[in-house]
């Protein structure tokens, strides 16, 4: 709950505020709001000196509910001056999905709105875009979006001109953020924002430091974070350090007209929840511009359950039972896969779901234990001892069509037990596919939203029967190279193999790691995102503790153990 002297109305941003005093000095410019996510808003905005012809830095103090580390703590950020971004390619634009990489192929996006090209190729000097949804802006990239020196130049539809010259660099020095430096009317009247590191200086991520204009100064002193934050982009790590402490605002460069100061819940240290803000005019005592409430109201617990679906969904009806968006809406629907095929219940969003429908007749259960041909032999015993036996074969290292010559027949070969039907999105639509491991490789069937395409062998490998993979080689889907596209990830006797995704297909399966193996001393393993790179990691379990591997586009795997921090490099596809 945020309350005070703010004037809080839940309604979409003000166009023009209305700068009122009140009793205590403080203007009324608290606006709260819900986003397009329904998530929640609140907007400060800091009263800074009018500039001529009210040519004035919007800085501010913003809070979403989907934010978690901010500059002024949990949920709170410093807004104003605005930047220029490398952005993932979309289904939607692009035609195919695609992660930051940090080279020519990434997409752009001004303030998070994508930018598309009206004039000149993508990412090439001189290039003039506009922003998907048009907010009648013209962007013109100078020098390559790879040149470490290259730069944005903005305009406006009121004739604004903005430059964006200050930027953060990757490893390979390429630029990644360009932030606004500079903006003039057409007056010629200047904004000036000056960005700069932590005090370590080993530290890629910039602050706001100085915004200068019209004879005033706006100075923003920072504090160490007690919750720092770190992430990835292309590979490269970012540290979030620091969270404000308290705004500065000069005349002349030496009279201090006004202090806005950010106060931290002491009770929580490890947050950094913000209490209160407050303002000082000219160094008088402070007063309360609005203040910060933070509760835990409500129960901790479930709602009073309902039935969502009538129906038999026990394993007598459906050998296997998951949930997975298929349709693409956002909401996990239901699939069994039953002795004719494979039913879909969809969700509504309210808790409900539709009846069951037969989207597929193929990957049915069938429940009987496969015959091995002839052909599949030798002397009696098995041709190959492959990936999920005991040494690696010819088989590991064919993809798609270069195998046998034995196709997978999507609508005879699976069993529960022996065959893993799996739902993830590998094309990269928004929309979970049927991914079928059966006796010679891999079938994947394409969701369409409301039915799914006929199946295609994506990959010749990784089955029963060809490759040897028994009920205790697991097999996931999950991103382990950040393109959106999600992967295989097999554990097999002597290590753990990846499979990518490039949308139409699974490449060879490559050994990622030697470690995680089957029979290894490792219980059960999972993967999930645990560094925030966007790229799946490993987690195992065993009776000497919890091993993480990270997944990085460097070959790096990171153990921890027992608290111990320890480096294996790994080289993929020895």
């Amino acid at each position: 709950m945020v309350s005070g002297y703010s004037d809080i109305s839940f309604a979409s941003y003000l166009t023009n505020l209305q700068l009122e005093k009140t009793s205590n000095g403080v203007e009324s410019t608290g606006v709260a709001s819900v986003g397009i996510n329904g998530n929640a808003k609140y907007h400060y905005s800091i009263p800074l000196p009018s500039g001529i012809n009210g040519f004035t830095p919007q800085l501010g103090i913003s809070y979403n509910s989907n934010l978690t580390k901010g500059s002024l703590g949990y949920g709170w950020t410093l807004s104003g001056p605005q930047s220029i971004t490398r952005c993932q390619s979309s289904y939607f634009v692009d035609g195919e999905p695609g992660s930051i990489s940090g080279e020519q192929s990434d997409k752009l996006c001004l303030n998070g709105m994508r930018l598309i090209n009206v004039d000149g190729e993508y990412g090439a000097a001189e290039t003039e875009y506009r922003t998907l949804s048009d907010t009648y802006q013209k962007i013109i990239l100078h020098r390559g979006m790879q040149d470490s020196d290259s730069w944005f130049e903005v305009w406006d539809s009121d004739g604004i001109r903005s430059e964006y010259r200050q930027s953060v660099n990757l490893e390979n020095g390429s630029p990644i953020f360009w932030y606004q430096t500079q903006m003039a009317d057409l007056s010629g009247n200047l904004i000036n924002y000056n960005y700069e590191p932590d005090s370590s200086g080993t530290n890629r991520t910039l602050y706001l430091s100085t915004v200068t204009y019209n004879g005033f100064s706006v100075k923003i002193n920072y504090e160490t974070a007690n919750r720092k934050r770190s992430y990835f982009r292309a590979g490269s790590e970012f540290l979030d350090t620091l969270k404000v402490k308290t705004i500065d605002v000069f005349a002349d460069s030496s009279t201090l007209v006004l202090t806005v100061s950010a106060h931290y819940d002491p009770k929580d240290a490890n947050q950094d929840l913000l209490s209160k803000v407050t303002l000082s005019r000219y160094s008088s005592p402070e007063i309360d511009a609005f203040t910060i409430d933070w509760n835990t109201d409500g129960e901790e617990d479930f709602t009073d359950y309902s039935v969502a679906l009538r129906g038999d969904f026990s394993e007598h009806q459906y050998s296997y039972r998951t949930f997975a968006d298929v349709d693409g809406d956002g909401f996990p629907d239901y699939i069994g896969f039953a002795k004719n095929g494979v039913h879909v219940a969809f969700a509504d969003g309210s808790g409900s779901y539709s009846s069951p429908l037969l989207l597929s007749h193929e990957f049915a259960e069938v429940n009987l234990v496969p015959k091995e041909d002839e052909s599949d032999h030798k002397g009696g015993r098995r041709e190959h001892r492959s990936m999920g036996m005991e040494s690696s074969s010819r088989s590991e290292r064919r993809g798609n069509g270069e195998g046998l010559g034995r196709r997978p027949d999507p609508n005879k070969e699976w069993n529960t037990l022996l065959h893993p039907r799996l739902l993830g999105d590998v094309n990269g639509d928004g929309k979970a596919d049927i991914v079928g491991f059966g006796n010679y490789g891999v079938s994947v069937a394409l969701s369409e939203g409301r039915k799914f395409r006929n199946a295609e062998q994506w990959l010749d490998t990784l089955g029963y029967i060809r490759s040897g993979w028994k009920q205790e080689n697991k097999r996931y889907l999950a991103d382990v190279n950040g393109d959106g596209l999600d992967d295989i990830v097999g554990f097999a006797d002597r290590g753990v193999f990846v499979s990518l995704s490039d949308g139409t297909r699974f490449t060879a399966p490559q050994l990622w790691s030697q470690r995680f193996g089957a029979h290894q001393q490792y219980g059960e393993r999972a993967l999930g995102d645990f560094n925030g790179d966007g790229m799946a990691d490993i987690v195992a379990f065993a009776d000497k503790g919890v091993t993480v591997s990270l997944s990085p586009q460097v070959r790096l795997f990171l153990q921890r153990r027992y608290g111990q921090v320890s480096f294996e490099r790994q080289d993929r596809g020895n």
